[in-house]
């Protein structure tokens, strides 16, 4: 009994409704785009390949920009803290002047 509610529980109890992709372990994973035949019409090729290498090259743009981003925040971060320690250090230095 117990195993059986743990079939089902993992779907296989029951069947994959129609035009459902395929469950990860039943033959077939992943997308379904990998399995499936191209509808690309002949001579569109260099079209086709021209719309991926754009699409690929906006998200190189993309991710490129992110990172960018990142760097300047990790940048005035840096400097904030040398900024910092400098004037713990200043501050320190004129206390121990006026002390004396």
């Amino acid at each position: 009994m117990r195993e059986r509610d743990l079939s089902e529980r993992r779907g296989g109890g029951r069947p994959a409704p129609e035009g459902a992709p395929a469950r990860p372990g039943a033959g077939q994973a992943g997308s379904r785009f990998l399995y499936e035949p191209f509808e690309g019409r002949r001579g569109q090729g260099p079209e086709i390949l021209e719309r991926v290498l754009e699409e690929r090259w906006a998200a190189l743009e993309y991710r490129l920009g992110v990172i960018d981003t990142m760097l300047v925040r990790l940048d005035r971060r840096l400097w904030l803290t040398v900024f910092g320690v400098l004037g713990a250090v200043l501050t320190e230095a004129v206390q121990g002047l006026v002390a004396r």
